[in-house]
């Protein structure tokens, strides 16, 4: 990317989509890449088996908090 934050950019900008995406950013550097401002840093992306489990683990919580959500949601109306 043509910057360090530039991929920091795109994250906020697709977070303010109605539809919420789901986001990752995986970088090979930690410069600029701070946990305070991301939800989880990837330390190693070289470890596939290790991104791939982590990025399942997202997923999985993702969906959990969505389908809790929707029963929240349901029991309302």
């Amino acid at each position: 990317m043509e910057s360090p934050e530039a991929g920091l950019r795109v994250l906020a900008h697709a977070r303010f989509k109605d539809y919420a995406p789901a986001t990752a950013l995986i970088t090979s550097s930690q410069n600029g890449v701070s946990a305070t401002r991301a939800r989880t840093v990837l330390i190693q992306p070289e470890d596939i088996p290790g991104l791939l489990e982590r990025v399942a683990d997202i997923i999985s919580e993702r969906a959990t908090r969505r389908v809790e959500r929707e029963l929240r949601m349901a029991a309302v109306v």
